[in-house]
């Protein structure tokens, strides 16, 4: 899993160089990656992320990274991870759900709105659009 993260976290890095803006369909495959790893372990994986969206690299940097520290701090007892996209007017808003009896309340001070129910942890991350659709 650690592995995928630094690939892909280094393809980030490198698009981030050439450019400010990146679409949906780059985070995509950064996740899609990382829960190759995770299936391996017996996680339950989805992902649901709208694809020709536009938007800042910094953003998809962000999501990743808060996913991986997610996964990395629930992996003793992760059961799922369910990765949903949608586009809000001006923005896509991400919604991160974790299966886990692990204790992520110190995790959503990076988020933008955190909370658990019954072992479910639930995290938002708000990217803004960056120009139009592909």
């Amino acid at each position: 899993m650690i592995g995928a993260y630094i690939k892909r976290r280094g393809n980030l890095i490198f698009i981030g160089e050439k450019t400010a803006v990146t679409d949906t369909a780059e985070l995509s495959a950064c996740l899609e990656e990382s829960f190759i790893s995770l299936q391996l372990m017996d996680v339950e994986c989805a992902l649901d992320i709208p694809e020709g969206q536009r938007i800042p690299v910094k953003d998809a940097a962000r999501m990743y990274d808060f996913f991986q520290s997610v996964t990395e701090t629930a992996l003793d007892d992760l059961h799922s991870v369910w990765l949903k996209g949608r586009i809000a007017e001006n923005a896509v808003i991400f919604c991160l759900e974790v299966e886990s009896g692990i204790d992520l309340s110190h995790l959503a001070e990076f988020a933008d709105g955190g909370s658990c129910e019954d072992g479910i942890w639930r995290f938002t991350l708000r990217a803004e659009k960056a120009g139009e659709a592909a």
